[in-house]
């Protein structure tokens, strides 16, 4: 939809059958409905022409005809499932494969902090996630952003919460020093 504020027409090349599949139905009504925006299924790109820019690409539909169309961009998403099979199996998941954070990881059996997970933090302590592959995202770019710039944050807060801590067991020990040479 977004595309279609600045190119006269955008071509939807969906590998499979159905746009529902990985699609909200609201915005495949949006889709379909929008006179700028020509879905083709079961269709590939199987090369891209250009030197400097983009000039073409060309596309296979699922009878292997292909066809040559002229273009100046390209914008490739893939699937929304979550590439997380390659983290470690104490990294705890959704049901869907997203990595869980902060108030989630704060329920689970596992979590031993004795403070609360940062925003960001997996239940794997001090390990952080941003972006499409955690649990509860809206899945978008600016919400990406926003969560890298978030992660900064949450390992400030973390490492002054081991600062603190820090200088708490430095300032006992002081103070047992100072209680023995009374």
């Amino acid at each position: 939809m977004f595309l279609t504020q600045y190119a006269r027409k955008v071509t939807l090349v969906v590998r499979g059958g159905d746009l529902r599949k990985n699609m909200s139905s609201y915005l495949c009504d949006r889709v379909v409905a929008n006179p700028q925006i020509e879905v083709r299924y079961h269709t590939q790109v199987t090369a891209i022409e250009g030197a400097e820019h983009i000039g073409a690409v060309h596309l296979r539909d699922e009878d292997g005809n292909v066809v040559r169309e002229d273009t100046t961009g390209l914008f490739i998403f893939i699937g929304a499932k979550p590439r997380t099979d390659f983290l470690p199996p104490e990294l705890a998941r959704d049901d869907k494969g997203f990595v869980l954070t902060g108030p989630a990881v704060a329920k689970l059996a596992s979590w031993k902090e004795r403070r609360l997970p940062e925003a960001l933090e997996t239940s794997l302590p001090g390990v952080f996630t941003s972006g499409d592959c955690r649990s509860g995202t809206t899945k978008r770019v600016a919400f990406a952003i926003g969560d890298g710039a978030l992660a900064v944050t949450c390992v400030h807060n973390l490492l002054g919460t081991y600062a603190t801590r820090r200088i708490d067991v430095l300032n006992e020990t002081s103070a047992d020093r100072s209680d023995e040479s009374h």
